[in-house]
């Protein structure tokens, strides 16, 4: 974040101006003579001068910046000193707010790396799909949500704004390849993702607006899958809404957070199918829970690791009538 300069500014009265408009007044530093302000020439030459400055500062954002915005506002528009105005000695950062925000983006969070810093649980049990080929852990406070027409779906009793599932392409009309090639980049892949899930959370209310944004994307291997690619990301999407959703005014229409979430998701190819894992949570209890739910994330496997046969049997196996 870039540093906010704060100013002691003041408006003066211009006494040789024949209107009554008021205009801004910049003390140089080391400089005595004081610019006629009545002249409509010197005026213009001070707002273009103003603007001029103002619009570097808007895209620079540095105090430097602004102070030689300042030099040039006051000589190139013809002012050297006027009573009262700006200084330039104002045009420092405040070094208290500028600790204040540097203490603040100290404790912003660092950018997921999907890396996790404890081992594995070993109370954890692990739920496989044998028909769908697919395997990963759960927690033992996770249980199975039987409603939710997913292919796999848990809720943590625990924290009911935790859960995750399984989504599946079609084996009919699948035909994936490889991640890069079908989704290029894991930034490319999270950003289409994300306009996915927006998608998913569009409402039809009133006065609703939903934002979101790529938090981190990676791209990883996994061993105990035979060095499989897997796409992992975090996505964030909160929620606005007003109360009053049929207020005649912006001020009776007062938007509030209704919620603030974190998606996190991995992707893999496993034949011609494109198979997710999304685990959801709230955006306060991330870093809380960071390590379980990447230990979730991590465990997901694209192939079943059950004792089941791979074929069956023919005597088991359904057989055609014979046309002849």
């Amino acid at each position: 974040m870039a540093p906010v300069v704060l100013l002691s500014s003041s408006i003066t009265r211009c006494p040789a101006a024949a209107s009554s408009r008021r205009v801004w007044s910049v003390r140089a530093r080391n400089s005595s003579d004081a610019a006629p302000c009545a002249s409509d020439a010197a005026d213009e030459r001070w707002g273009l001068g103003r603007r001029e400055a103002l619009g570097r500062v808007a895209r620079t954002g540095i105090a430097t910046t602004l102070g030689a915005a300042l030099l040039d506002l006051a000589e190139g528009a013809g002012w050297s000193r006027a009573e009262d105005g700006i200084t330039l000695e104002d045009a420092v950062p405040n070094e208290a707010l500028v600790a204040q925000q540097v203490a603040e983006g100290a404790d912003q969070p660092p950018a997921e790396d999907f890396v996790t810093r404890t081992a594995e649980p070993d109370d954890w049990y692990g739920f496989e799909d044998i028909y769908d080929d697919y395997f990963v852990l759960i927690p033992p406070e996770w249980n199975v949500v039987t409603t939710s027409g997913a292919d796999m779906f848990y809720r943590n009793t625990l924290n009911v704004e935790q859960n995750m599932f399984v989504a599946l392409s079609s084996k009919s009309f699948s035909k994936f390849k490889s991640l890069p090639e079908d989704f290029g980049t894991p930034q490319q892949c999270a950003e289409a993702y994300l306009q996915k899930y927006m998608g998913e959370f569009t409402s039809t209310r009133l006065g609703i607006q939903r934002n979101g944004r790529v938090v981190a994307a990676a791209q990883r291997t996994s061993a105990s899958d035979g060095d499989r690619q897997f796409y992992d990301f975090l996505i964030n999407i909160d929620s606005y809404a007003a109360r009053n959703q049929y207020g005649i005014t912006s001020s009776e229409r007062v938007q509030s957070k209704e919620w603030d979430r974190y998606f996190l998701t991995t992707i893999g190819i496993q034949g011609d199918r494109l198979c997710e894992l999304r685990l959801q949570c709230s955006k306060d209890d991330y870093e809380k829970d960071r390590e379980e739910l990447l230990h979730i994330l991590h465990s997901f496997q694209l192939h079943a690791n059950s004792d089941f046969p791979a074929a069956v049997p023919d005597n088991l196996r359904g057989k055609k009538k014979s046309l002849a």
